[in-house]
């Protein structure tokens, strides 16, 4: 059965991800806040360089799609990944500047849908981080509640087994993405990108 995701940032992983699901027959809306990387996404292109990406989203581009604008992709799909920079503060610590940018979008665009919507962190983030400071953001502009209005995966993550590999066949040959959330939430939606021939979906 075919689905719509939607993917905030159109980075190496992210395109990756998004020609990945999009090759299992899958709609998918990708949203960057670059111009240029949305506009070379639509014309059927790679927004950055990454071994066999561009053949990928170029065979696949019937399927994926590209905006600027966070609440389209948000109304049109129903779980979101969200695939942003977390460069490292002057502390040390994963800075959360542009993760705080998207709940915030994403949030917004929650309080005009109806219906449950999962979102699914991807970005590497220290540990409480979503629970204490990106999920009250979401909360607070959605006018919602997480768990009960929209769900909430709070690490997702491409296994470092495999992080010789590129970013592609990390998701297509291997498989390896791996999910957790805390145990008072309850997201809906959510399947493990594992190898072709047993993907679930």
């Amino acid at each position: 059965m075919s689905r719509t995701f939607s993917i905030v940032g159109l980075g190496k992983l992210g395109a990756s991800m998004a020609a990945g699901i999009a090759s299992r027959g899958h709609q998918v809306v990708g949203v960057d806040v670059s111009r240029s990387a949305v506009e070379r996404v639509n014309a059927g292109h790679a927004p950055v360089q990454e071994t066999g990406l561009d053949e990928l989203i170029n065979a696949n581009r019937e399927r994926i799609r590209a905006t600027d604008q966070h609440e389209d992709a948000i109304l049109n799909s129903e779980l979101t990944f969200v695939i942003v920079p977390t460069p490292s503060d002057e502390r040390g610590a994963f800075s959360l500047q542009y993760a705080s940018f998207a709940f915030r979008e994403i949030g917004k665009a929650l309080a005009k849908k109806q219906g449950y919507h999962t979102v699914v962190l991807t970005s590497t983030v220290l540990p409480g981080a979503t629970r204490y400071g990106l999920l009250p953001i979401l909360e607070r502009h959605s006018g919602k509640v997480c768990g009960r209005d929209f769900g909430s995966v709070s690490r997702f993550q491409f296994s470092a087994r495999a992080k010789c590999a590129t970013a592609r066949h990390r998701l297509l040959d291997h498989g390896e993405v791996l999910g957790r959330r805390p145990p008072y939430k309850n997201p809906t939606g959510v399947r493990l990108l594992i190898p072709r021939e047993r993907v679930p979906f």
